[in-house]
């Protein structure tokens, strides 16, 4: 029964039929299986990868940020974006509020704007309330402290804290069950 294989034909009244044995009793899609278990389980490590370099990315900036030179800022605008948005099945829908800011900076003789809080930053939040709580300290007027990159002084920041690694550990999950359900897909392939 080990090399047994998927075998086609038609039945009465000429309709097609799928004999499928022992072996390929999972499996009936030849090659069209292995193809998509290599695609989802490739999809699984982009995310993980992507997710994982990009948190590192984040959190190089952040500790770079902190021996940057600090210039004396202003809030010029804030404000607060409500979405409703829909979730992956498309029939939940969610509220989801996204906070942005805009401070003006003189950096290295330059007048420059800047919109970034922190690196690896997430803007997203899922009730009003905890947005106007991020975004209370930046009232508009309110006066901060930039740091901007000395060697690119358009890049700056207002907040030196690391992300956090709760992002990355999320997509590496997704990542591992989609190599999981792409290894099942390869295993299939007779």
């Amino acid at each position: 029964m080990a090399n047994a294989r998927v075998r086609d034909g038609l039945g009465a009244k000429n309709m097609p039929i799928l004999r499928v044995t022992a072996a390929g009793a999972a499996s009936g899609f030849g090659g069209l299986d292995m193809m998509l278990g290599i695609l989802v389980a490739a999809v699984g490590v982009v995310l993980a990868a992507g997710a994982w370099a990009v948190h590192i990315q984040a959190t190089k900036k952040a500790a770079a940020s902190e021996s940057w030179p600090i210039a004396h800022g202003t809030i010029t605008a804030n404000e607060i974006e409500h979405r409703r948005e829909k979730s992956s099945n498309q029939n939940i829908h969610h509220d989801a509020y996204y906070i942005r800011v805009t401070y003006a900076y003189q950096a290295l003789g330059q007048e420059l704007t800047g919109g970034k809080i922190a690196f690896g930053f997430n803007n997203r939040f899922t009730s009003r309330h905890l947005a106007e709580q991020r975004l209370a300290p930046y009232g508009v007027g309110a006066q901060v402290q930039v740091r901007y990159n000395p060697d690119k002084p358009a890049e700056a920041v207002l907040e030196t804290k690391h992300p956090h690694v709760i992002m990355p550990i999320v997509f590496t999950f997704a990542g591992v069950v989609a190599v999981i359900v792409g290894g099942f897909f390869i295993y299939l392939n007779p």
